[in-house]
């Protein structure tokens, strides 16, 4: 996603959560944006992300310093609950990247920042998600599950994407106090298996 310089952070933020996650109205996506699921309330739980995300945002002068960026991350993750230092570390070495590559346009160190925070949310629910279905699988091969279900992340299954996404969407809702309709993932856990069994 390319960004002109200087954009409102409201714009980039949705930009970001509809490019890889969500779809107005309530529609939760895979990470190729080839399969869509219908997930009520969802809707609810982005608006309220980004008021918190943007309202934050509006307490810093973005510059190419990343101290303010890393703050960010550092007071959201206060306010929201969740575990800083993964993104924090993930938005570092980006940014030390980006400099490399002379790239100092704000709207991207923003957007990074944003990737950042949800990366640590889909590494902390992809390992809640291998716990869930290791409890379901019988592999036929010696080969370790996390390998499988990595060797599956990085072909970008669409069913197992859509999964993370609508898991990152429950931890949002989670973390802000937004209930959504209740899931039901009984038919990709079951597809996911298969498939895990299969490789």
């Amino acid at each position: 996603m390319t960004i002109p310089p200087k954009i409102p952070k409201e714009i980039v933020c949705r930009e970001y959560l509809e490019q890889q996650i969500y779809v107005d109205p309530d529609i939760i996506i895979d990470r190729m944006n080839t399969v869509q699921f219908h997930a009520p309330g969802s809707g609810k739980v982005i608006d309220e992300m980004l008021r918190i995300f943007c309202s934050y945002a509006e307490k810093y002068q973005f510059e190419d310093d990343p101290a303010p960026y890393i703050a960010f991350i550092e007071d959201l993750a206060e306010e929201l609950g969740f575990e800083s230092q993964d993104a924090v570390t993930h938005f570092t070495r980006r940014y030390n990247d980006m400099k490399k590559g002379r790239i100092f346009d704000q709207s991207i160190y923003f957007m990074t920042v944003l990737s950042s925070i949800i990366e640590s949310f889909q590494k902390k629910v992809v390992s809640r998600l291998s716990l869930r279905l290791k409890r379901k699988i019988s592999l036929k091969k010696d080969i370790s599950f996390v390998s499988k279900l990595e060797a599956l992340f990085q072909t970008s299954n669409s069913t197992f994407s859509l999964m993370v996404n609508i898991e990152i969407l429950k931890e949002m809702g989670r973390l802000i106090g937004v209930e959504m309709d209740p899931i039901l993932t009984d038919s990709f856990e079951k597809e996911i298996i298969s498939v895990l069994e299969d490789m």
